[in-house]
Parts: structure tokens; C-alpha cells; sequence
């Protein structure tokens, strides 16, 4: 079994629940504390499709909300932040802060840039049905949908779409005409290494580079991932449809063509509250702690 480093989370405060966990593009991991349970009623209907529950629906617009920022090291800070319904959250390179909600009306200003204080500065829409938000070291945001938004007639059409920090789309992966090489249905994972945008998605599941606007694509046989991360020519993929959902997947990029080296089943995954990678590192929340897998680890655990 490989042994993923790991780091204690810090308890909310009495009185205070885990609304939300984030992985940010700096490698920390924000937890967001909300003074009601704001997740506990949704997640007891959730597996049902229940949402006409006898239940009352929380009240997410009054609710408090606390972000903590958590380092690898256990150290962390604390900040007010305005509460969403479905939050994604990143921080850009200077200590700013995007905050937005996953699904938008037509035109709704859903998404919150804040200063490295919490205040506010200004917000924007950036389309319905948002699966990942990552802020790369240019100040651009890089945007990824599932497939709701993408075939809901927004700027989520795009599949994968850079926008810059007013929220003016850039460059979009599937308006790129005779250029692009696939189409992207529902962005199953998305991570940033560097510059560069590596992304897998629904429905060939390629493993994808975007550098400077230019694609390059290798098919890939390892379906429905949920978490992606490199290391050099290595790829370490994680989560899977059904039985595979706790699959850790390692692959080479050979000419044009992802090969499977090893895969191996790390059961935490499946019922992790988090999943995600950055660059080398896939991380996951489970069981009160934030751990973390490398490409190199799972390179030498199973060659």
C-alpha cells in the first residue's frame, strides 16, 4: 500500500461545520466553515434525488461563513468570505481570491474576485454548470464545465474556456474551429502544471496539454477519472466509473498514445470528501486528514 503523506485538518470552531473543501492552485487546501450545517441536509438527500424533501432547504445567503487555509506543514489562517450554493474557490498568484458558485442563471454575475483581505472587488459571470476553476500564474482563469453547462447554450459551450480577471473569455477548446483535435462533453479533471492546462474529459477521455492556446492530445484507454496529475511523461490518474472509483492509474505519454504501466486499487479515494491534483500531486480528504499521492510515489511503489 502506498503511504500518501498527510496532514491533520484543524476542528471548526463549536458550533461551526465543514461546508466546503478546495484545492488551490498553490497547493494549500481551503476548508470552508459554515456557523449551520449547510451540507449535512443536502448530502442526506443527495443519493435519492430527493430535493422535494419535507425538509426545509437551508438558508446558504445566511449563513456565515469562515475560509480556513491550511498548509502541508498543518499551519493555517482564517478569513471572512461571502457564501455560495456550490462554491469553487482559487487564488490567484498575487493573493487575490475568485469565489464562485457552480451554476448560474442566464447571464448572473456568479463569480466574486476578492482582495488578499477578503473585500471585495468586483464580480462577474462566468457561465452555468462549472466543474473546476483554476487561477494560473498569468492572472487568467481557466474555466472547466460539465456537460449541463456545455450544451446549455452559454459561454460553458466551450468546454474548457480561459478567461481573463473581468471575466472576458480568451480562448475556448471547443470553438477552436479546424485547430481542435477533440470535443470536450463534461471535463472530468483539470489541473495546471506551470503555464501549462493538463485536462481528461468525457467522452474519449484523451489526456490533454494546452500550451499557449495549442493543443497536443494522446488517446488514452482508462476511463472516467476524476483527478489528474504529471510528472515529466508520467500520468497518474484517479477514480474511475462504478468498481474503479477508488483506481489510481499510472500511464506514459508515448507518441501520440497514453499506455497504461500499473494500475492499483487505494480504497480512501472512493470515499474521499476531495479529489483533485495539482501538478505531481493528487490529494484527498479522508478520514479528518489531508493526504497526498505523488507521481514519483506511485512510480516507485509499483515498478
Amino acid at each position: 500500500m502506498i503511504s500518501p503523506a498527510s496532514t491533520l485538518l484543524p476542528s471548526a470552531p463549536e458550533g461551526w461545520s465543514v461546508y466546503h473543501y478546495a484545492l488551490l492552485s498553490d497547493g494549500t487546501l481551503a476548508i470552508l466553515w459554515t456557523e449551520d450545517d449547510l451540507r449535512t441536509p443536502w448530502l442526506r438527500r443527495w443519493p435519492h434525488h430527493d430535493l422535494s424533501a419535507s425538509e426545509e432547504t437551508p438558508d446558504f445567503w445566511q449563513a456565515k461563513a469562515l475560509m480556513v487555509i491550511l498548509t502541508e506543514s498543518g499551519t493555517f489562517e482564517t478569513m471572512r468570505v461571502p457564501l455560495v450554493q456550490n462554491p469553487l474557490i482559487d487564488r490567484f498568484p498575487d493573493g487575490r481570491w475568485l469565489i464562485t458558485s457552480s451554476r448560474a442563471g442566464a447571464g448572473e454575475s456568479q463569480a466574486q474576485i476578492l482582495g488578499a483581505d477578503g473585500q471585495p472587488i468586483r464580480s462577474f459571470a462566468l457561465g452555468d454548470g462549472i466543474e473546476y476553476v483554476r487561477c494560473a500564474q498569468d492572472g487568467t482563469i481557466w474555466v472547466g464545465y460539465f456537460d449541463e453547462g456545455i450544451f446549455g447554450g452559454s459561454v460553458a459551450s466551450g468546454g474548457i474556456v480561459q478567461f481573463d480577471d473581468h471575466g472576458r473569455p480568451l480562448w475556448s477548446y471547443n470553438h477552436q474551429g479546424g485547430k481542435r483535435q477533440s470535443f470536450v462533453d463534461d471535463c472530468y479533471a483539470l489541473t495546471m502544471n506551470g503555464s501549462d492546462v493538463w485536462t481528461c474529459f468525457y467522452r474519449d477521455f484523451p489526456i490533454v496539454r494546452v500550451t499557449g492556446g495549442v493543443e497536443a492530445v494522446w488517446a488514452n484507454n482508462v476511463t472516467g477519472s476524476r483527478a489528474l496529475a504529471v510528472d515529466g511523461k508520467l500520468i497518474l490518474l484517479a477514480g474511475g466509473y462504478a468498481g474503479d472509483a477508488g483506481r489510481l492509474a499510472l500511464l506514459r505519454l508515448e507518441y501520440g498514445q497514453a499506455k497504461l504501466l500499473h494500475t492499483c486499487m487505494y480504497p480512501e479515494i472512493e470515499r474521499a470528501n476531495l479529489l483533485s491534483g495539482i501538478a505531481s500531486t493528487i490529494h484527498f480528504v479522508s478520514d479528518e486528514a489531508w493526504k497526498r499521492i505523488r507521481v514519483s510515489d506511485v512510480h516507485s511503489h509499483l515498478s
